[in-house]
């Protein structure tokens, strides 16, 4: 299931198949002293999306047209995500934030994807949401989908499904749930009064 569901997002952005089931951090675990780096040690899926986004990081500071304020952002990001470990769900908070950078990088940058497990972003209409939807997958084990428009931005949990691919927030209580099969999909949640039809694009 996984697997088809990252040919079909490679397929619609147009780049070559990588998936990671489990990978190393950006930074020597050997090392680690603060609660953060301890803790995306502990954790096989938080070091798995450090080293992914460690590695589009480089590639988004090598770019040409990079953000000037992308030293900076990431400066600010870390300090965030530092903070998750003070907060009551750290290893959730981590991985929301960093499911948030991966994407908003690969949409300030996108040549920053380079060969990471990242698909996106690629554009979803729905028939009852005025903005389009921007989406990012990133292809790790576990899987993640995020969601962005108007002033929404969701990050969902790849999650069992008999066919197709099913995203949701179950972390936060399952309220939204993006479900794609064959190229369509249908996106629910609190702010729809019904489950909307949806189309993926590039």
């Amino acid at each position: 299931m996984r697997i088809r569901s990252a040919c079909l997002a490679l397929a619609l952005a147009g780049a070559p198949l990588s998936h990671a089931l489990a990978g190393d951090a950006s930074f020597d675990c050997g090392a680690a002293a603060s609660a953060a780096e301890k803790g995306i040690c502990a954790s096989p899926g938080l070091a798995t999306l450090d080293g992914v986004l460690g590695g589009i990081y480089d590639r988004a500071e090598a770019a040409p047209g990079a953000p000037a304020s992308l030293a900076a952002d990431q400066k600010a990001w870390l300090t965030a995500r530092d903070d998750c470990w003070s907060a009551g769900a750290p290893e959730l908070c981590a991985k929301q934030a960093y499911v948030r950078r991966i994407a908003a990088l690969v949409r300030a940058v996108p040549a920053a994807r380079g060969d990471a497990p990242v698909v996106g972003p690629v554009g979803i209409s729905c028939e009852t949401i005025a903005d389009p939807l921007a989406a990012v997958f990133v292809n790790t084990e576990p899987g993640y989908l995020s969601l962005a428009w108007g002033d929404m931005d969701l990050v969902l949990d790849q999650t069992a499904s008999g066919s197709g691919a099913r995203y949701s927030d179950e972390d936060n209580g399952g309220h939204y749930v993006f479900w794609e099969k064959g190229g369509e999909a249908t996106f629910e949640g609190p702010a729809l009064m019904a489950p909307a039809p949806c189309a993926l694009g590039k």
